[in-house]
């Protein structure tokens, strides 16, 4: 499973890293076990850091928008109301994060999305200190 995450209930957050090559349907996946956490509370923000993975050139806007949106209808009810920074580690990967939020503009989401390429504002932007100290689970 290429996502791992850690659940910090002192800032209402969990923090989540996707590593190999993205896929939309592992992404899911990632949240469904989230789901399933007995610590996992709806609501708590989402700081999804995709700088260790690989977005695949080849992923462009239709795709984006179709897959996007599905996985969007899985998950963002059960997310409910909140903060979801995603963390991109170039340009690239950067412009395909935020197609994916402009393809999702119109729907009606409770999640509020934003793209970033520094770390440190996206913790900002989630009410979480700059020097947060994230210890990831190791992979299963």
């Amino acid at each position: 499973m290429p996502v791992r995450y850690l659940i910090s209930s002192d800032y209402n957050c969990v923090f989540m890293e996707y590593i190999g090559t993205f896929r939309f349907d592992e992404g899911i996946e990632g949240f469904e076990r989230l789901f399933k956490d007995p610590k996992y509370q709806q609501s708590m923000n989402i700081c999804w850091d995709l700088r260790p993975s690989t977005i695949p050139v080849e992923l462009v806007y239709p795709e984006i928008r179709t897959e996007g949106r599905i996985a969007a209808s899985q998950i963002d009810e059960k997310l409910s109301h909140c903060l979801f920074a995603m963390i991109a580690k170039n340009g690239s990967d950067y412009a395909k994060v935020h197609q994916f939020i402009v393809a999702l503009r119109f729907e009606n989401s409770p999640v509020e999305r934003k793209a970033f390429r520094d770390f440190g504002q996206a913790l900002k932007w989630i009410n979480v200190p700059e020097n947060y100290e994230i210890n990831f689970p190791s992979l299963d």
